[in-house]
């Protein structure tokens, strides 16, 4: 059935004509050497002295705990909102989590975290959610006010900006999953603390801080070939499946077609586990079961050299221009849009929506070729969801929609047809001839998001 299953989907793509998909893809152009935008052009924080590149966001995490000396039994505070993966660091190196609430906005509760800012806390995690800033001044000063490490989570916000200042800029340290927004097989970064701030309160550290960060890339082990292969052949597939000319249809559906059998083998390989499951391991897999060892790879090759060859000003271009297109076509949905307005210098990384019946609306997007994010609809089993109901909501509800540098104009307004019609046929109402207003009546159903029960 698995087989069958896989030989399906791939039909799908081939026979399709125009495909939304999710994330931006990469073309096998971009792997032959040539020149780059140059070292001027890379943005905050590649290519700095206290930049490590890694494996994975979660792979930096665990990164910055050695570098920031976190020992077992110290507490951190984390997001109530979370994915899940991102606690596994923390969890694995036997430190305590507390958990302050996040609003249906998506924006720390700044009195909350106030009141659980006590002398046992150690740091703090915040995370700024699909590359919107989380007032990271005022958590910033309440962090010094209180003696305790800021931890940025910059997983969804590399390019994002506040004021002119980077995001990742202001904490103790800052992690990074560059492969989110950009077309790579792996790739998270490490912008780590500098000695005096790691050891803030013990001056006799501070050569073991020194040390301490000059043996992190050391003792990053290269990731295995197989899952940079399988990662790149994934990506180079979603870059076949790009709309174009009729000449464009025929003759990258043939090359798919010719590697159908290497594309069918990765698969095999990795759905039996050879050489090994690790080997295979994607960055993707959000899976809280991860093999330990994927926290002490660091970034490959591959995905080093493809950093120095991107435009990352087209990048935040068409990013920022694609998001603010999709969000002024569904603001006819009443209460879905979480940011109606993009502030000056966010990346977006995707445009999320809070929508009561999820679910059905993804399966029906996917149904009509476009690909949308079920967004952290797993609960992780350290949180307390029952003291936390805001985040329950939102796991329950969000709907992410990609927004990235591949999409056109076109696939932005045949997406914003889609959903809107989608959820219109969930709300029982699929007439949208009638303008503004009565789509408004046709959506009001799906888009409210009510607050499920709470899950022990």
């Amino acid at each position: 059935m698995w087989l069958v299953s896989e030989l399906v989907e791939l039909w799908r793509r081939l026979t399709s004509r125009r495909l939304v998909l999710f994330g931006p893809s990469l073309a096998l152009s971009e792997l032959i050497p040539h020149e780059g935008f140059g070292p001027d052009s890379l943005p905050y924080p590649l290519k700095r002295p206290e930049t490590l590149p890694t494996f994975s966001g979660t792979a930096a995490l665990a990164r910055a705990i050695e570098a920031l000396r976190l020992a077992a039994g110290e507490r951190i505070l984390c997001p109530a909102y979370n994915c899940g993966h991102e606690l596994e660091p923390f969890l694995r190196a036997d430190l305590e989590l507390v958990f302050y609430r996040v609003d249906e906005h998506l924006c720390v509760d700044l009195g909350d975290l106030r009141t659980r800012l006590d002398g046992g806390v150690r740091a703090v995690l915040v995370t700024h959610y699909f590359g919107f800033a989380q007032p990271i001044e005022e958590i910033r000063e309440l962090c010094d006010q209180y003696g305790v490490l800021l931890i940025e989570d910059c997983a969804h916000a590399f390019l994002s900006d506040r004021g002119g200042r980077p995001l990742g800029s202001l904490g103790d340290v800052a992690v990074f999953s560059v492969r989110k927004s950009l077309p790579l097989p792996d790739g998270g970064l490490l912008r780590r603390a500098a000695p005096e701030v790691a050891t803030r309160d013990d001056a006799a550290g501070s050569v073991g801080a020194v040390a301490s960060q000059k043996q992190g890339a050391e003792s990053l082990t290269a990731p295995p070939l197989a899952a940079t292969l399988g990662k790149t052949l994934d990506l180079w597939q979603k870059h076949m499946m790009l709309p174009g000319s009729r000449w464009r249809l025929v003759w990258t559906r043939a090359a798919l077609g010719l590697a159908l059998p290497l594309l069918l083998l990765r698969r095999l390989l990795s759905r039996f586990r050879v050489p090994s499951a690790v080997a295979w391991y994607d960055p993707d897999d959000e899976d809280y079961a991860f093999d330990v060892r994927i926290l002490s790879w660091g970034m490959s090759a591959v995905s080093s050299r493809l950093l120095e060859r991107m435009d990352y000003a087209e990048v935040r271009r068409r990013r920022r221009a694609n998001y603010m297109r999709l969000a002024e076509q569904l603001r006819v949905l009443p209460d879905a849009l979480i940011f109606e307005q993009l502030p000056p210098g966010t990346c977006p990384l995707v445009l999320p929506l809070r929508l009561a019946r999820r679910d059905a609306v993804a399966l029906r997007l996917y149904e009509r070729g476009v690909t949308v994010g079920v967004w952290w609809d797993e609960f992780h089993h350290a949180v307390p969801w029952r003291v936390h109901p805001e985040a329950v909501a939102l796991k329950a509800s969000m709907l992410a929609l990609p927004v990235h540098q591949d999409l056109e104009a076109a696939d932005i307004d045949r997406m914003a047809r889609e959903v809107l019609a989608a959820c219109a046929a969930e709300s029982g109402d699929v007439s949208l001839s009638g303008g503004a207003s009565e789509t408004r009546g046709a959506v009001q159903g799906c888009a409210t998001a009510s607050l499920p029960a709470v899950c022990e």
